[in-house]
């Protein structure tokens, strides 16, 4: 048990990280969230409440809809950006602490995991804000549509590969995966074209919106709920589950080893990690808490479109906190080994 508790403590520094990007994508769902309110309640679609809404301001419903578009296009190009940034710090060695030029490195399988979120991610913003014009042309739409499911369901599938990959490290000393980055590959997106052609086989103008709306409405049940939603809470559960047992894992082990890492800098590097991992859950959970509340209050309509704002706002800026966790987290050990690089190379003086 001891070897058991070492092991975890030394490896604990490392894989730390993988909770560190785990929902910081979430976004993903919070705004098929609001592209489901834009769709059923709130821009038009009920007549009534459109001429409510019309008498009681000045602004048409159409005003309030482009207004919403705007700054979901402006959030979520911040997330792009953060995204691409992300990307970058992990293809590319030691970016701006050497001198030299960044160069392509060989990545881990948990930085391969990431790299795979983050480019489904990037696609996934880019198909849904393409969805949020009034395609006139159907066809145009049901491809935006289906890519928007698509790669929603890579990105949170590829929470579940690395959902896998932190369970390996602090709960199953020894046991390793081969071919990992291949079989996952295959797995994850192979698993989100199987589930986005049965949805297409089922009834393909669930992708059309009425108005026109590039996404998947809960209208259709047995789409929405079993191919849209049920994925999502499957992969929520069960990363929810490896969450709370690694933290317990580590926190027991940081207590009964409290005395062989006070003399080290694993403690140091542990606790900075883990409260990395709590600070992202945290405010990764407030849209959580506000959809719950637009779902509760969704009746009230002006209080409403305050949540679907703060909604929008928190969403977006996921995308830059996966990119300020992945920068601060790799600075330190890059300028250490550039640092190390550099007295290696270095002639001394005679």
């Amino acid at each position: 048990m001891e070897n058991a508790t070492k092991n975890t403590l030394i490896h604990g520094s490392e894989n730390l990280s993988y909770l560190k990007s785990w929902k910081a994508n979430s976004d993903r769902i919070l705004f098929g969230t609001l592209g489901r309110m834009n769709d059923e309640k709130s821009w038009g679609k009920d007549e009534s409440y459109s001429t409510e809404r019309h008498a009681d301001t000045d602004e048409p419903p159409s005003a309030k809809l482009d207004y919403l578009n705007t700054l979901a296009y402006a959030s979520l190009s911040v997330s792009i950006l953060g995204l691409i940034g992300t990307l970058y710090i992990i293809l590319c060695a030691n970016p701006w602490v050497c001198s030299e030029r960044p160069v392509l490195r060989r990545i881990t399988d948990n930085d391969f995991v990431l790299v795979n979120l983050a480019v489904a991610l990037v696609l996934f913003h880019a198909s849904y804000l393409a969805g949020l014009h009034s395609m006139s042309n159907d066809n145009s739409c049901l491809v935006a549509g289906l890519l928007v499911h698509f790669f929603w369901l890579a990105s949170f599938i590829w929470e579940a590969a690395e959902g896998y990959l932190l369970f390996n490290a602090f709960l199953k000393f020894g046991k390793s995966f081969t071919r990992f980055k291949l079989k996952s590959f295959l797995a994850c997106w192979g698993i989100s074209v199987l589930i986005v052609s049965t949805s297409l086989l089922i009834n393909a103008k669930a992708y059309i919106g009425d108005p026109p709306r590039c996404w998947l409405g809960p209208k259709y049940v047995a789409q929405f709920y079993g191919l849209f939603l049920a994925p999502r809470c499957l992969v929520l559960t069960g990363n929810l589950i490896v969450c709370l047992c690694v933290l317990k894992e580590i926190f027991q082990s940081t207590k009964t080893s409290e005395l062989e890492l006070r003399s080290t800098k694993k403690k140091e590097g542990l606790q900075l990690q883990v409260r990395w991992c709590l600070a992202l859950t945290v405010s990764l959970g407030i849209p959580w808490m506000l959809i719950s509340l637009c779902e509760i209050f969704g009746k009230d309509n002006h209080g409403q479109e305050g949540l679907i704002i703060l909604i929008i706002l928190c969403c977006g800026s996921h995308g830059l906190a996966m990119f300020l966790v992945q920068f601060c987290s790799r600075k330190r050990p890059r300028k250490a080994a550039c640092q190390d690089r550099t007295a290696k190379t270095s002639v001394p003086p005679r």
